[in-house]
């Protein structure tokens, strides 16, 4: 019996592997070319997984193909997310070091003070909010004037700040269900860009072609976003619900341009979404079955190259919101 399962068990390893490269080889070649194969590559981290029984068994066995083979996709493994659990070198902290957050809410959260329990914890100096609702913009307007006394709360995608802000009139081409917000703050007498975007989702009906067209679409969000923060000719920031994972075509498209905060100065997975405390329009449902929570990371502080990241950190969580907040500490070179 023992023996049928050994047999069973290195057969289902190789049909594993094959699949395996099977998947990066099309990655390698089309990236996020048709729907199915971008929210293959959403989760491309959970590809890895079984190598955690393969290689044991290969090595328990003395199968050296196998052993070959599983350490050689140990090795991909590494190579595309070893950066993440790498300490990183300490940038220096200086009197020009500025704290953000970007902040999903969810749109139908009503939970002030969890809010702001979160927003004061991150002790940051500008936070990016996305998806604000009327009755959390008048709260925030009542309540964290004093920490925060420059607030442009007009939209659902908004700011406030420690630092004097305006909000430009410039508006960047493209599709957009919520058009980015392009502000000017005086950070401690120079004028830096901030954009806050929220980047198209992925739809949940499974209509192909409309699915097709969101990948499509937010890959040239990306390259409209990374190429206007390139050309702003100002140290510039991006606090960006991105709703696309470090392995998609549009995160490569936009760290062309610019530099991911996590990327640079966090340390593990970072991971910031899906949240809700129940399945359903907070917590993706597939197959009659509710997503776990916190499975990828699509939350982001990207910045140019006139910032270095100092630290990048998980903001705390309010409990309701599908999101949980970004936090970077950049210092103007």
């Amino acid at each position: 019996m023992l023996k049928q399962i050994y047999k069973f068990s290195l057969t289902g390893s190789w049909l594993y592997l094959s699949f395996l490269w099977a998947g990066l080889l099309l990655r390698a070649i089309f990236a996020d070319k048709w729907w199915w194969l971008g929210f293959a590559n959403f989760l491309t981290l959970y590809w890895f997984l079984p190598l955690l029984i393969i290689i044991p068994l290969a090595l328990v066995g003395k199968k050296r193909g196998l052993f070959i083979v599983s350490g050689t996709s140990t090795a991909v493994f590494l190579l595309l997310f070893s950066r993440l659990f790498l300490p990183n070198l300490p940038a220096s902290s200086t009197d020009t070091t500025l704290t953000i957050m970007s902040y999903n809410l969810l749109g139908t959260n009503q939970d002030w003070p969890a809010i702001q329990a979160a927003i004061l914890a991150s002790n940051a100096d500008i936070v990016a909010l996305q998806e604000l609702n009327r009755e959390m913009a008048d709260s925030i307007r009542q309540k964290l004037v004093v920490q925060y006394p420059y607030q442009i709360l007009d939209t659902q995608d908004s700011l406030i700040s420690r630092f004097p802000i305006t909000l430009t009139r410039i508006t960047l081409p493209g599709n957009w269900g919520s058009p980015p917000q392009i502000y000017l703050a005086d950070f401690k007498g120079e004028q830096i860009t901030l954009i806050n975007a929220h980047f198209y989702a992925s739809v949940h009906n499974y209509d192909r072609p409309l699915m097709d067209w969101v990948f499509r679409e937010r890959e040239e969000q990306a390259r409209i976003v990374g190429e206007f923060a390139a050309e702003s000719g100002m140290p510039t920031i991006v606090a960006a619900d991105f709703n696309a994972t470090d392995q998609s075509k549009a995160y490569h498209i936009m760290t062309d341009e610019l530099a991911d905060a996590w990327g640079e100065a966090g340390l593990g997975l970072g991971h910031t979404f899906p949240g809700g405390p129940s399945p359903g329009v907070e917590r993706p449902v597939l197959w009659g079955r509710p997503f776990p929570m916190w499975v990828v990371r699509i939350d982001y502080i990207f910045y140019s190259d006139d910032w270095t990241a100092v630290d990048a950190a998980l903001g705390e969580w309010d409990g309701t919101s599908d999101h949980r907040p970004v936090i970077a500490k950049l210092a103007l070179k």
